[in-house]
């Protein structure tokens, strides 16, 4: 991670990495391999990132922030349909190549028997728990594209694991995410003529879907931590006191709203494995007699002692849901580990939540404590008050200064790569008014989400049919490429 500049907002970067090295703002055109040199994760992955960063960048460029091939994403005219003898309102969503900041999103055309792409039948169709009976609202409101990047493994795709090395994984992938989803703000929809313009959409994102500035953190090491290991280990004057190089992840577990217009609280889990540690769950078996107890078969325990599961380990439930809807999943402790099965038993802080057709992921978390996520919390003037994590290191939170509260979303995440040859961590540095230097405030390093508005559904003057006010931007080809 660059020392000069905050680091560039990724996808989800989810996985087994050293670190994370691109930094736009360094201008690096591309990676050189040298003869007889160590070759690490983070070179090339980082060869990928100013590719990726030139390609879309260009796009952005010529097409704008948002735009789209010939009749790409159109929002075809609502329909009624009946499912499960309830009846609900869908739409059709034309295929096609669209751009967001630069992003291809694709939608395929459909095939043989199957139907067109609509809303309830987009691959990554997430339902809306603003819904509680999975049906879209009454118009008028907004369709619009959300776009990211989430890490995905062989347990998603098993086709990316290599059978013939019997076992273990090798690289994974990460993949773009679109979902068309719905708005209608409480003080009402502007008009299409403003949703149509740079400005209007830009205004309209930034106070509808980014929700303001998001909340910064800082993160060190310092001497005094109780916490450390044989002084034989470490050099006597190191700050991070820890055996082995590690990548920390603290990401945003919770935003749970409080009652008399208090700022949200938000809570925070971390990890020394950048959250890699998960284990694919073959088969659940609730506990017919405590509702807050399962046991969860998996595939394996880990690699090896540091990657295994242990009592007293804190693990989150993901499943399908909340892979896409960009919620956390619930958090369990384990409370027994069978070897032989193999299988992991977990206890929640309240009744499990588990579907028997929804694949599972137990993912491991490394805080300890009693509490399954720690609270962000600020003192009387409004500074943050530090969380130690383990070996010397820090993090502090900040508001930053044009927010009233710490403004976060669940999975939002931080990268701290630690070193035990320094004996510290590397972060990025910022210089104060009165001319020193210290560690820096910093944005989270992703998830970062794209956005491009589709269409308003709306009704006519006398309330009837629905009506589509389409807000796409569409590519033409140009005379060469069309008479090629």
């Amino acid at each position: 991670m660059p020392n000069d500049a905050s680091p560039a907002a990724q996808g989800e970067f989810r996985g087994d990495f050293t670190r994370d090295t691109f930094n736009p703002l360094r201008h690096f055109s591309r990676v050189l391999m040298q003869q007889g040199r160590v070759q690490l994760d983070a070179d090339w992955n980082e060869q990928t990132s100013i590719l990726l960063h030139l390609m879309r960048s260009l796009a952005a460029d010529v097409l704008g922030p948002y735009a789209g091939s010939v009749g790409a994403f159109k929002i075809g005219a609502p329909v009624s349909e009946t499912v499960n003898d309830r009846t609900r309102t869908t739409f059709p969503i034309a295929a096609g190549h669209y751009y967001v900041d630069g992003i291809l999103v694709e939608q395929e055309e459909a095939v043989e028997q199957e139907k067109a792409s609509a809303y309830y039948t987009q691959p990554h169709f997430q339902p809306d728990d603003q819904l509680a009976d999975d049906r879209l609202p009454d118009p008028p409101y907004l369709l619009y594209l959300d776009v990211w990047e989430r890490h995905v493994t062989d347990w998603q795709y098993p086709e990316v694991r290599e059978v013939a090395l019997r076992g273990p994984d090798t690289a994974t992938r990460a993949q773009v995410v679109w979902q068309v989803r719905w708005l209608r703000p409480t003080q009402g929809l502007p008009d299409v003529k403003t949703l149509k313009t740079d400005d209007g959409w830009a205004k309209f994102e930034a106070d509808q879907l980014q929700a303001g500035p998001a909340g910064l953190l800082q993160a060190k090491a310092r001497t005094d931590d109780p916490t450390t290991l044989d002084p034989c280990l470490v050099a006597p004057d190191a700050q991070y006191t820890g055996p082995e190089n590690q990548l920390y992840r603290v990401e945003i577990h919770a935003v749970t709203a409080q009652a008399n217009n208090q700022p949200p609280q938000v809570t925070v889990k971390w990890s020394r494995d950048n959250s890699s540690l998960a284990f694919a769950v073959q088969k659940v078996i609730p506990n017919p007699q405590d509702t807050q107890e399962a046991d969860f078969w998996v595939e394996n325990l880990g690699r090896d002692d540091r990657s295994m599961l242990a009592v007293d380990d804190w693990v989150e439930i993901v499943g399908g849901t909340q892979q896409l809807s960009g919620t956390a999943g619930q958090m369990a402790r384990v409370t027994g580990v069978d070897f032989d099965t193999p299988a992991v038993t977990v206890r929640g802080t309240k009744a499990l939540t588990i579907s028997g057709g929804t694949q599972y992921t137990l993912r491991r978390w490394d805080h300890r404590g009693a509490d399954e996520a720690i609270a962000i919390a600020f003192d009387s003037a409004g500074k943050g008050v530090p969380i130690p994590l383990e070996y010397g290191i820090v993090v502090t939170p900040q508001i930053p200064p044009a927010a009233k509260s710490f403004i976060a979303r669940p999975g939002d995440y931080w990268l701290i790569p630690a070193r035990t040859e320094t004996g510290d961590i590397e972060w990025p540095t910022a210089t104060a008014a009165d001319g020193t230097v210290g560690r820096a405030f910093i944005p989270p390093h992703g998830i970062q989400h794209h956005y491009a508005p589709l269409a308003v559904i709306g009704v006519t003057a006398a309330g009837g049919v629905a009506t589509v006010a389409d807000l796409r931007r569409e590519i033409t080809p140009s005379k060469l490429y069309t008479q090629m």
